[in-house]
C-alpha cells in the first residue's frame, strides 16, 4: 500500500478534522497519530504502526532509549475516526502542528505508507522553498541516460565509450 494525494479540510471547534475516505480505507479502522517531522503530524495504520512499534523496543539499548520510547508513546493518539470520518485531535498535536480552526487551515496528504497532516501555511511555506531550492540543483534532463552507472569502483560510465570497447 502507498499512498498519495492531498486534500484540504479544516479542524473545527470541537478539535476535530475530517480524515478523508480513501486514506480511512487504506490504513483500516484504528488510526495512530504522532508528531512527524518538519511540524507536521504522522497517522499510521494498526500494521505500520506495529512495526514501528516493535522497531522501536528492538532499539532500546539505555534507560535513555527506554525513555524515549515511553514519551513517543505517550504523546501519540489511537483512535477510530466516527460515523463522518472526523478524528479529535489532542491540544499538545494542534499545539504541536500550529492547526487552528480557520477554514480550509489543515493539508492532508499521503505520503508512502502513512498520512502527514500539515498546517496549511506552514506547508505551503515548505513547498515554495523546496521549489526556490529545486531550481539551483535542477538536472540537465538532456544528460539523463547518457551514463551506465556500474556498481564498481569506475562508477558512472558515458555510453559512448562502452560501446567503444
Amino acid at each position: 500500500m502507498y499512498l498519495s494525494g492531498s486534500c484540504t479540510h479544516r479542524l473545527d471547534e470541537q478539535k476535530r478534522i475530517i480524515f478523508p475516505s480513501k486514506y480511512r480505507e487504506a490504513l483500516g479502522e484504528t488510526l495512530y497519530i504522532s508528531k512527524g517531522l518538519g511540524g507536521c503530524l504522522f497517522v499510521y495504520g494498526e500494521d505500520e504502526w506495529g512495526k514501528i512499534i516493535r522497531k522501536m523496543h528492538k532499539n532500546v539499548k539505555t534507560e535513555d532509549d527506554l525513555n524515549k520510547t515511553r514519551v513517543k508513546l505517550e504523546q501519540t493518539l489511537s483512535v477510530i475516526p466516527d460515523k463522518q470520518g472526523r478524528v479529535t485531535l489532542t491540544d499538545e498535536l494542534i499545539s504541536f502542528a500550529d492547526l487552528n480552526t480557520e477554514k480550509d487551515n489543515v493539508k492532508i496528504n499521503g505520503y508512502y505508507q502513512r498520512v502527514e497532516i500539515w498546517s496549511a501555511a506552514k506547508y505551503g511555506e515548505k513547498v515554495k522553498k523546496s521549489a526556490e531550492s529545486e531550481d539551483k540543483n535542477k538536472v540537465d534532463e538532456s544528460q539523463i541516460g547518457l551514463y551506465d552507472i556500474d556498481d564498481d569502483e569506475q562508477g558512472a560510465t558515458p555510453l559512448a565509450s562502452r560501446e567503444n570497447k
